[in-house]
């Protein structure tokens, strides 16, 4: 399950897999589903190099999947409004096992201003992560180096690229940044609501004090309108009496 077939071997009306692939581990799986190649190396003539070409391609293929046995990245390429960049690391050894006891240290250079260095530590599975937060404060490109060594050991180095941006998240963002709603809604004296809770909004609203609105009440004379209704009742009163003579 979850290996893709790659050729098909067509025998009559029948066709079967004749190469597939599937990833397995840190690696790849191909599945070469006959005996040998020898018949077709044999069928074609001296100049036709088929034959060479497939190998050469498939053992390519082979070793260009092996990843590296430092590996290290952010958790997106880009933080808008956000300056906490989560790093996260993968070691392995020779035979491509976790490994567990390193000292991990990455170089931040940011574009403008020091570089400075951070530790990643375990992430406490005993799987070969090691984690850690970047404090990213200034907007720009960041180039974060790790080096990783066991004792005296050197186990490898990895790097890579982060830009930190701002003022652009309200434009550009698509994904909600729920944290970013959350301190929004705080430092206003609002609430961030979830959508399993919107059925309480409407009753919330009108008793809410946050941002700028403010509920006021007033007495009904304090509006000018009722003055100027009753002046207007009186005066035609009064017209009506001078009509009739009995002022």
């Amino acid at each position: 399950p979850g290996a893709i077939v790659l050729l098909d071997g067509v025998a009559g009306r029948e066709r079967q897999p004749l190469l597939a692939w599937q990833r397995y581990g840190q690696g790849s799986v191909y599945m070469f589903g006959t005996a040998s190649t020898q018949r077709w190396q044999m069928s074609l003539p001296p100049e036709d190099q088929r034959h060479e070409t497939f190998w050469r391609q498939l053992l390519h293929a082979l070793a260009d999947a092996t990843p590296q046995r430092v590996s290290l990245r952010a958790e997106r390429g880009v933080y808008e409004d956000d300056s906490r960049i989560a790093l996260e690391a993968d070691l392995r050894q020779a035979d491509y096992q976790p490994l567990t006891q390193a000292e991990v240290e990455v170089l931040v250079s940011p574009e403008q201003g020091a570089a400075y260095t951070q530790r990643l530590e375990p992430s406490g599975n005993g799987d070969g992560r090691y984690v850690g937060v970047v404090d990213a404060q200034q907007p720009g490109l960041y180039r974060i180096d790790l080096r990783a060594r066991s004792g005296k050991t050197e186990q490898g180095t990895a790097t890579t690229f982060v830009r930190r941006e701002d003022g652009v998240i309200e434009h550009f963002a698509r994904e909600q940044h729920r944290s970013v709603l959350e301190r929004i809604a705080k430092m206003t004296g609002g609430r961030y609501w979830r959508l399993d809770e919107l059925g309480g909004l409407t009753a919330a609203i009108p008793y809410t004090k946050a941002g700028i609105v403010e509920r006021q009440m007033l007495d009904l004379w304090n509006i000018p309108i009722v003055f100027l209704i009753l002046l207007a009742l009186k005066l035609g009163e009064w017209a009506l009496r001078l009509k009739w003579g009995r002022l």
